[in-house]
């Protein structure tokens, strides 16, 4: 169903909070405050190591969505086949 529009993206969290409040949720409000930002594709990342616990550099976003971000890693432009969940991941530099 396209239009010719650009599709435009709501942030992952901000898709669910959207239809609680639509449906009266109580918690809705409250869980709107704390939501993230969506990263565009294309930000250089820094991903958190489940085996030493440090951030590694060299990866930029290649995707956004309900599961959390694909990354893909600058050394051979190679998508990782899983997805990264918004703690796992950080903008270099901050």
């Amino acid at each position: 169903m396209s239009n010719g529009s650009p599709a435009v993206h709501s942030p992952p969290d901000r898709i669910h909070e959207r239809g609680a409040e639509e449906h009266g949720h109580p918690d809705a409000s409250r869980r709107d405050r704390f939501a993230r930002p969506t990263l565009a594709e294309g930000i250089d990342v820094e991903v958190l190591s489940s085996f030493s616990g440090r951030w590694v550099p060299g990866f930029v976003v290649a995707e956004a969505g309900t599961a959390g971000y694909r990354l893909r890693r600058v050394s051979d432009r190679t998508v990782l086949p899983t997805w990264f969940a918004p703690d796992e991941i950080r903008v270099v530099g901050n």
